[in-house]
């Protein structure tokens, strides 16, 4: 297996892979607009810039004090994710976990904000030129982190961030001693997936490259604006997304093996003395191929947005 690095809200590799197979589906009038906007900034950096601004560092209490991160942007915390919970199957615009705050609201109403920035944003100043590379970047962003199923579901665990788990072969986890449900899905299947690649294309342009020569008719048609959708019958709003995610993540990641243990196979602890469920093998080759489904998903759908606003006609 291998050993990627983690991050959160996909790791780094999954935002860099659904915006790659995002940018290889514009058109080149749309693809003109997308790198005039960025400045020069490469789409891969645009689709993980985000994940900074929501990171508060040590000891911070207020943006701007000793400790924070300078970038840090407490209002765009919870753009990333909406936790639906568990037991409702549908998103409900007014439900708890969808409220205003100074940590913003939730990922849906936060993708629909920027898209009419993108589609509204006119002159040629330099706020509306901060304005239109922050928008793009978010929406870049989003769309990768609307496809984690954790990003639409909570099982009483934060999106499974309070879910710790363990499995033979362990790697070193970077960001603490036991791994979390969350990490493995944000980066180690993606690692696993890449990690199968040909020994001299492990990079996240092969493995775009792979998704994007493996799409179908129907897909290039409707991230083309050449159809309406891409399987008759399924609707394609940002909410239908969010719910399909919610239910992959009912329906796969927390189907999770019975065995549970009290330390890691690296021989750590959970937080508070948690058991840990003792991942399998059939659990990683079951789920491997549904991430890479929902990175190709995410792709697609971000182009069919950004076609949309940059070259309807």
């Amino acid at each position: 297996m291998a050993s990627p690095q983690t991050a959160m809200a996909w790791g780094n590799e999954g935002h860099e892979v659904t915006a790659l197979i995002a940018f290889k589906l514009l058109t080149p009038k749309a693809q003109k607009h997308v790198l005039e906007i960025l400045g020069g900034v490469p789409i891969t950096t645009a689709s993980t810039w985000p994940d900074d601004l929501k990171r508060a560092g040590e000891g911070c209490v207020v943006p701007g004090a000793p400790g924070c991160n300078p970038n840090y942007r407490p209002e765009t915390s919870q753009w990333h994710f909406v936790d639906m919970p568990m037991a409702e199957d549908r998103f409900d615009p007014n439900g708890k976990y969808c409220e205003s705050s100074r940590y913003g609201d939730c990922i849906i109403p936060a993708i629909e904000e920027f898209r009419v920035i993108l589609a509204k944003s006119k002159g040629s100043g330099d706020e509306q030129k901060r304005k239109r590379h922050d928008a793009l970047s978010f929406v870049i962003h989003l769309l990768g982190d609307l496809h984690q199923p954790l990003h639409c579901a909570d099982n009483g665990d934060g999106g499974g961030n309070a879910a710790y788990v363990t499995w033979e072969g362990e790697p070193k986890y970077t960001w603490a001693d036991v791994w979390n449900l969350h990490s493995v899905w944000d980066s180690y299947l993606i690692g696993l997936n890449i990690a199968a690649m040909p020994a001299n294309k492990r990079t996240v342009a092969d493995y775009s490259d792979l998704i994007v020569a493996q799409l179908d008719a129907r897909e290039r048609k409707f991230a083309q604006l050449k159809a309406d959708t891409i399987e008759n019958g399924r609707p394609e709003t940002v909410i239908s997304w969010a719910e399909a995610s919610h239910t992959m993540a009912k329906t796969s990641t927390y189907v999770l093996p019975s065995e549970r243990v009290k330390k890691s196979t690296r021989g750590f602890k959970a937080p508070g003395g948690k058991d840990l469920v003792l991942l399998n093998s059939k659990y990683f080759e079951n789920n491997r191929p549904k991430v890479q489904d929902q990175l190709k998903l995410g792709g697609i759908r971000l182009a069919r947005i950004l076609n949309e606003i940059y070259d309807k006609d």
